[in-house]
């Protein structure tokens, strides 16, 4: 029997060069409209001038992108006579002979950006009703726009126990009503989301047209410099969403481009030095602050406005740091993760800082009950941050090579971990109570720890197969079945989002017994991972899994 599960585990769920199932899935059985090609999510019809256009705005960003606040002195025009030297870099990094990384003359950059405005002033408006609303943002709301938003603030919000009023979601919809790029994109997201189970064509055709206007309207901001760092990260993670979202063969290219991309424009701007040294990072040529006064040149005089200001970046990081995660899983990603998440003192330092984030944005007005919600809820977050942390070196011997030794090293800090946060285990086996953000936000992450540990044990069950190892996996995925079953069943007021399925889909997947199978795929409702899981059924691959927080 032992060998049996080695061997099932070695041929069903190493990892595969070729991707993992739910990539593979999505390229196979791709939902209507995306299979065919005829509706994917790129601003235009030639993938090429597409990934142009997304690679030339993350070069000029990683070269010219003001630090909060241009130089006053700094000719905007100045990038126009030859490609940055930033660009060069990314394109000799990247290894490939792609065209948009090959680059060599200004008329190629002039040509891309000519082009996203033609296609842009050429997209046919949809017909004014009544029910299209003006806003800050120079968007007509029409009844597609309003769903998303309604998705976006009623659904998608679900994903954190938080009261959307006060959440992270809701300081990235603050910023979009004022700038058109975040708004277009955060509805390209929304509504690709929606689109996956959506019989109308027009939902799909909708989001595309945002996912144009959002990408070229980032381009022009970021040519005219008026895009702050924080700013840029809430368009690189609604990127991120919008791929994830279709999941394609062009999406995770897009991905893959992205993260590369990310690790430049964090080098570039040594962001991470502002979460490691005393010293201020956003200080201009002269040594002097920014004009706006963002970051202080001394961080332990920080102002509340760059507090502010600090803790949202770093609590961007993360978030695109997460979704990096997940891409890395199918071959498409992980150089941002892998920075972000080394667990050295810089990035123990920019967690810590992003756990402010609410009462530094929200100050005065920040009510005392949410903010004793975020003091409760710090430990659990530290545990799934140490958890992806791990998830993280998972990645990385799979990259160099499965190693027995770092997979033992890896189990061992993962029981650790479960002795250290003893009591959030503990809590994730209590009752649900509607209302107790804590109980809730334990389910997720004690998910996500058992999920991470029975994908290490099966990599460890391929390699050095034993009877205790084969004890204690049918101890974690027993762990694993009966948090998903709280989770699932209690909080019924909630839909598996995302955050939680990639728990789902591991569970899935190891279970042997069809009932738990059958309902867990119910569960999973239309997503990817539902699809990769009928997939799979039928046909023999080497899946690996995604998740995200």
């Amino acid at each position: 029997m032992l060998q049996d599960t080695a061997d099932r585990a070695s041929r069903r769920w190493s990892r595969s060069t070729n991707g993992c199932v739910t990539c593979y899935a999505s390229d196979a059985a791709a939902y209507s409209g995306i299979a065919n090609g005829a509706n994917t999510m790129f601003p235009f019809e030639n993938e090429g001038e597409d990934l142009a256009l997304l690679n030339l705005a993350f070069s000029i960003t990683a070269s010219h992108a003001a630090q909060f606040t241009p130089e006053s002195d700094e000719n905007p025009g100045d990038w126009e006579g030859s490609p940055s030297e930033t660009a060069v870099e990314a394109t000799e990094s990247m290894g490939t002979t792609h065209l948009v990384l090959n680059r060599t003359a200004n008329i190629e950059e002039q040509a891309t950006l000519t082009t996203a405005s033609s296609n842009a002033a050429a997209l046919p408006l949809s017909t004014l009703t009544a029910r299209h609303v003006p806003s800050r943002c120079s968007i007509l709301f029409g009844p597609l726009e309003q769903d998303a938003l309604y998705f976006f603030e009623n659904v998608f919000s679900k994903l954190s126990p938080k009261t959307f009023l006060w959440s992270k979601l809701a300081i990235v919809l603050h910023h979009a009503y004022d700038d058109a790029a975040i708004m277009h994109l955060l509805l390209a997201s929304c509504l690709s989301t929606v689109a996956r189970g959506h019989s109308d064509h027009q939902v799909l055709r909708t989001a595309k047209s945002h996912f144009k206007r959002g990408t070229t309207r980032f381009v022009d901001g970021i040519q005219e410099h008026s895009y702050n760092h924080a700013q840029a990260f809430m368009v690189f993670w609604l990127l991120q969403l919008t791929y994830r979202a279709i999941w394609d063969g062009k999406s995770r290219s897009a991905m893959k481009n992205l993260s590369t991309a990310l690790v430049n424009y964090v080098h570039r701007h040594r962001i991470l030095e502002l979460f490691g040294s005393n010293r201020g990072l956003f200080e201009s040529l002269s040594g002097s602050a920014s004009a706006e006064g963002d970051f202080a040149a001394d961080s332990s005089s920080l102002n509340p406005v760059a507090m502010a200001k600090k803790s949202l970046l770093a609590s961007l990081l993360l978030f695109t740091a997460y979704e990096d995660l997940d891409s890395e899983f199918c071959g498409s990603g992980g150089q941002f993760a892998e920075l972000i998440l080394s667990g050295n003192d810089t990035s123990r330092s920019l967690f810590a800082c992003s756990r402010n984030i609410h009462a530094d944005f929200f100050g005065s007005s920040y009510p005392w009950e949410e903010l004793m919600d975020d003091v409760e809820r710090s430990r659990p977050l530290e545990l799934h941050f140490f958890s992806n942390i791990c998830l993280n070196r998972l990645n990385r011997a799979h990259a160099c090579g499965i190693d027995v030794e770092e997979l033992r090293e890896i189990e061992a800090i993962l029981h650790t971990l479960r002795e250290d946060y003893s009591a959030i285990f503990k809590l994730a086996e209590a009752p649900y109570s509607a209302g107790r953000k804590l109980i809730e936000t334990s389910y997720s992450i004690v998910a996500h720890f058992y999920a991470i540990l029975v994908c290490v044990l099966v990599d460890m069950a391929s390699t050095a197969p034993s009877e205790s190892l084969q004890r204690e996996f049918a101890v974690a995925k027993d762990n694993l079945l009966r948090v998903i079953f709280r989770m699932a069943t209690q909080c019924t007021d909630n839909p598996v989002m995302w955050r939680n399925q990639w728990a789902l889909f591991v569970m899935a997947r190891e279970s042997n017994d069809e009932i738990h199978r059958d309902w867990l795929l119910h569960k999973l409702g239309n997503s990817s991972y539902a699809a990769a899981l009928k997939d799979s059924s039928a046909q023999d691959f080497n899946p690996s899994v995604s998740r995200d927080d």
